[in-house]
């Protein structure tokens, strides 16, 4: 739900910008699946060969939560039109996933 969040508020962007075209929804849905895959696939064999062993639509359940700082993000930067609030607002989202992935990490090898 963050990921179609995240893709709508990026064409509304560039809707209010007058750059929008239908095919930016397509591109930048296909763009974040791959992404989001590429990463999973990482973070499975990250785990692997640290001998801990979650499932796969576990470890894409917790990396899909990006999404979510994402979207906040793209929000602030609609509503505050600037950037450098919505890159400290990212910086803030993606720093708690870190926290959030070693805490994942000791629950599995404890």
């Amino acid at each position: 739900m963050s990921l179609i969040t995240h893709v709508l508020l990026i064409a509304f962007s560039l809707g209010t910008a007058n750059k929008f075209s239908p095919t930016i929804l397509g591109i930048e849905l296909f763009a974040c699946m791959i992404i989001w895959s590429i990463e999973s696939l990482f973070f499975k064999l990250m785990f692997y060969l640290d001998s801990a062993s979650p499932r796969l639509f576990e470890l894409m359940a917790f990396i899909g939560y990006k999404f979510v700082g994402l979207a906040i993000s793209d929000l602030v930067k609609i509503l505050a039109g600037s950037r450098v609030i919505a890159n400290c607002v990212l910086g803030y989202f993606c720093f708690m996933m870190c926290v959030f992935m070693v805490l994942l990490y000791f629950t599995y090898i404890v």
